[in-house]
């Protein structure tokens, strides 16, 4: 009899791709054969096993990977011969499918699982596609790395899982994925919690395509992605969607994103918490196509960005800026730095804003043709939103510029802060470089009330808040419960030496010392 839990920690162990296969026979993990779907599989999987496999108390919790395993490798083979069925043809059949979904522990031990190749995009909806399928509420995959995945299918596609619904900790994958809808290089769709982990893919599709989740209803926190992600709506370089109950906390993107709608450096769209996290790198509309709502950040900002900043390029035609493209949630106490360009409504912050912004600014600079604006393309109230329109204690630095063929009784909707500022829009406390930008106008159509031009030197010298930044120390997050903006002041800038423009900081280290050197290089731009 052979013991298949030697140091008893209640996991089978796993030597052998046989064996990885067999998990999809008891998908809880329990090794118990009489509960087995088929246990002739099994027991060729594991031979001459204990009784209750060696597990302690007679019950096993999950399995555990206890070397690496290739499937183009003949000695990742207990037949010491490579199963052709899973590197050719549809490839490897995800472990849990449909509701019969992985529900226990998976332990990679920090082992890799190298050449996953999974190809069922011409077969239908046939279910998730990843290493693992589906997995519930109750499964948890940690330490574990796949190489050079090559994944394909339709619906919830991703290296590690399709469709996740539980703890996700310590995963890595690389290599190319593709679907049609909710595509990510580690997870297709995430229910549950995605924590350190990352990707350094090639992902494409068309509705909800992330380099690290396709969509995400859960948290994902302390994680990246990297590499090129593409598709047509809902496209970002962490996650293709971030939806009402989604957070995404202290993690970032770089490489490139492209499409054609809804597209965002780190979230294509959107509708939860973003804090601590940031992308780099571009972020493109598709050529040749009308593409719109491309932000650094967040194609479109239904939710909430705190703390958080984009130094990517962007580059597209309706709606485009350096943070996000379409606000209509909050933004506070961040910042963009890249380049922005486009056609209508740019802004090297946001391309439209009906949200409110506080305590952010914008230094990248900004061409385009109708709406331009160095922090927002336009900025408007709609009287069914509570604080919209609404720009707070920000500035804008960048050089603006415009081909002016936007005119309203011959006035440009273009300027240094807000191109077009209406419908009851409100700016408050605000500032814009009229050297730096080029612009003599913080706003050129609407109300210009609350926004004022600087120079350089004027914008520079405060060290402190005095002068022009009296005002800027107030209470955005509310955290004494008093609402009242004069008290409990949140003290996010530093203002460096009078050859500096003022920067953001915060305190994510808990150390109790906020400083700008957390939050991105900020002085180096």
């Amino acid at each position: 009899m052979i013991d298949y839990d030697a140091d008893d920690d209640g996991l089978i162990e796993i030597r052998y791709l046989e064996q990885l296969d067999a998990m999809r026979h008891d998908l809880d993990g329990a090794g118990i054969h009489e509960e087995l779907v088929d246990v002739e599989i099994y027991r060729s999987a594991y031979p001459r096993a204990e009784p209750d496999m060696g597990c302690p108390f007679g019950i096993c919790a999950g399995y555990e990977l206890m070397a690496d395993l290739d499937f183009m490798a003949r000695d990742s083979y207990a037949s010491g011969s490579v199963n052709r069925k899973s590197t050719g043809g549809v490839g490897w059949l995800p472990i849990g499918i449909g509701e019969e979904r992985f529900s226990a522990r998976f332990n990679g031990n920090g082992y890799t699982i190298t050449n996953l190749y999974i190809s069922r995009d011409g077969l239908g909806d046939t279910g998730s596609a990843g290493l693992f399928g589906a997995t519930s509420e109750l499964s948890e995959i940690s330490n574990v790395r796949l190489l050079d995945v090559d994944v394909s299918g339709n619906r919830s596609v991703g290296g590690l899982v399709g469709f996740s619904g539980g703890t996700i900790r310590a995963a890595y994958v690389s290599g190319t994925l593709s679907g049609i809808l909710r595509v990510g290089g580690l997870v297709g769709g995430n229910f549950g919690e995605i924590m350190d982990s990352s990707a350094n893919v090639t992902v494409s599709g068309e509705d909800e395509i992330g380099g690290l989740s396709g969509s995400s209803v859960g948290r994902v926190a302390d994680s990246y992605a990297m590499g090129e992600v593409s598709g047509q709506r809902s496209v970002g370089g962490l996650l293709g969607i971030s939806s009402d109950s989604g957070m995404i906390v202290g993690s970032y993107f770089t490489g490139s994103v492209t499409g054609i709608e809804e597209l965002g450096g780190l979230a294509g769209w959107n509708h939860g918490e973003i804090i601590g996290s940031y992308s780099s790198g571009t972020v493109s509309g598709r050529p040749g196509e009308s593409s719109q709502d491309a932000g650094g950040l967040a194609g479109v900002n239904h939710g909430s960005i705190i703390s958080s900043y984009s130094v990517a390029q962007v580059n597209g035609v309706d709606r485009i800026g350096g943070l996000v493209g379409d606000n209509e949630g909050t933004i506070i106490s961040s910042y963009a730095t890249g380049n922005v360009s486009g056609h209508t409504h740019v802004g090297g912050l946001t391309g439209s804003n009906i949200g409110m912004i506080s305590a952010v600014y914008a230094s990248g600079n900004v061409s385009g043709e109708a709406a331009v604006g160095g922090l927002s393309g336009n900025n408007w109230y709609r009287n069914n939103w509570y604080n919209g329109g609404a720009i707070i204690t920000s500035y804008a630095i960048g050089r603006v510029t415009g081909e002016h063929l936007f005119r309203r009784e011959d006035i440009q909707a273009i300027a240094g802060f807000v191109g077009a500022n209406e419908g009851g829009g409100r700016i408050i406390d605000s500032y814009w470089d009229s050297q730096r930008s080029g612009q003599r106008r913080g706003v050129d159509v609407g109300s210009a009330s609350g926004v004022t031009g600087g120079t350089t030197p004027q914008m520079q010298r405060p060290t402190g808040y005095t002068g022009i930044y009296s005002a800027w120390n107030v209470d955005i997050d509310n955290a004494d419960g008093d609402f009242d903006p004069t008290t409990g002041q949140d003290d996010l800038w530093d203002f460096g030496n009078p050859r500096q423009y003022p920067v953001l900081r915060v305190d994510f280290d808990g150390d109790g010392t906020a400083s700008w050197e957390e939050f991105g290089d900020q002085r180096g731009n």
